[in-house]
């Protein structure tokens, strides 16, 4: 017994140094991007190029307060994430896999997958929804305005739609990913190159194929709370304003990021599922 309890404290520990040194990762190497892209989609004609966006960051704020603007909840933010996030990502699709009746297969319509994703999405827009909204808006604007729960809760729609979907095809694209190394490989287990390309070809996709929403999310999040209308009216008059290319807006430091943040989840879900 007392092997089993000093085993379980080890795993503990080992886990929870993954989720800090991943969210010492994504605070150093992802949010530097992060607030780049905030800043080209939010004015895509001003910030077409990502070398020149960065350098007029860097020269009107400096390099903290430009590229690190934030950076504290956000910080906060990341290591609560992480914290259930990694953890459910490599139980849940189990778990909802044992509520399936035997006749299922593992990957049978995807329904484990599919129900992790949906989880996640409704937790993460429901609790760190109003904190991504101040982070964003603060990123853009030097001041905060009053703090409403109108304020907070502007866009939740949108960060919930993309929260449910980015997620959905995070969880799908992986586990193809993971199935289909192994197949070409032939091997049970992936080694770090291996493990890298999945991050890399799942962070791609994901950050190509939901590039749209994303903009639409930061529209909403850095939207002024005085800006009356709907939503999607306003998003409207942004891309008329800016054309059709507003919605691939910072695709270059969205790309690079996601490659970052799913590179980053890749090798510590890799690390979690081992250590089971």
């Amino acid at each position: 017994m007392k092997k089993s309890i000093d085993d379980r404290i080890k795993t503990f520990f080992s886990d929870y140094s993954v989720i800090v040194s991943t969210t010492a990762l994504h605070i150093a190497c992802e949010y530097p991007l992060w607030s780049i892209k905030v800043h080209m989609q939010n004015d895509p004609s001003k910030h077409q190029n990502i070398l020149i966006t960065a350098k007029d960051i860097y020269r009107k704020k400096g390099f903290i307060n430009g590229f690190y603007s934030g950076a504290m909840p956000f910080c906060a933010l990341t290591l609560c994430k992480q914290s259930y996030r990694l953890p459910a990502l490599s139980f849940l699709p189990n778990y909802y896999q044992s509520w399936l009746p035997e006749s299922f297969e593992s990957n049978d319509y995807g329904i484990p997958n599919i129900a992790t994703a949906t989880t996640l999405s409704i937790f993460e827009t429901t609790v760190f929804g109003p904190v991504e909204r101040v982070v964003c808006y603060r990123v853009i604007h030097k001041e905060l305005p009053s703090i409403t729960i109108k304020f907070l809760y502007t866009g939740t729609g949108i960060a919930f739609g993309k929260g449910l979907f980015s997620w959905n095809l995070f969880c799908g694209l992986e586990n193809f990913a993971q199935t289909q190394a192994k197949k070409l490989l032939k091997t049970d287990k992936l080694n770090t190159q291996s493990t890298f390309g999945v991050g890399i070809f799942v962070g791609s996709a994901t950050t190509m194929i939901s590039q749209p929403l994303s903009g639409l999310q930061t529209f909403a999040q850095t939207r002024l709370p005085q800006d009356n209308g709907s939503l999607l009216t306003g998003f409207k008059a942004h891309l008329k304003k800016h054309g059709t290319t507003a919605l691939f807006a910072g695709i270059r430091p969205a790309l690079l990021q996601g490659i970052v943040r799913s590179s980053i989840t890749v090798f510590a879900l890799k690390h979690l599922r081992e250590n089971k």
